[in-house]
């Protein structure tokens, strides 16, 4: 069985979240059996393999940035996007239209 990270909420329901390093989280209601929450994860042993090989082939196709390349994202977001608020923020749009 896939070993799992269990979180107990006010909730009604379960429901199982594989996260980007393939751990998988199980949100739990908090006077649900283990038992029935094993139960639960082993019944979607099948839905966690589709996904994981899913994840998988979406990281192939889309690795993370590089150290240099995040930086010059980074560089890139910090030079672009305050203009572009400023531009999108403007309160009065028919004024802002004249202005610019």
């Amino acid at each position: 069985m896939t070993d799992y990270t269990l979180v107990r909420s006010r909730r009604r329901t379960l429901s199982m979240e594989l996260k980007r390093d393939g751990t998988v989280v199980v949100h739990a209601p908090l006077r649900l059996g283990v038992e029935k929450i094993d139960a639960f994860v082993a019944a979607h042993e099948a839905w966690l393999a589709r996904a994981r090989t899913r994840q998988a082939e979406r990281l192939a196709a889309h690795p993370e940035p590089t150290e240099a390349e995040r930086e010059a994202l980074l560089a890139r977001a910090r030079s672009e996007l305050p203009q572009r608020v400023a531009h999108w923020s403007c309160r009065d749009l028919p004024k802002c239209m004249r202005s610019g």
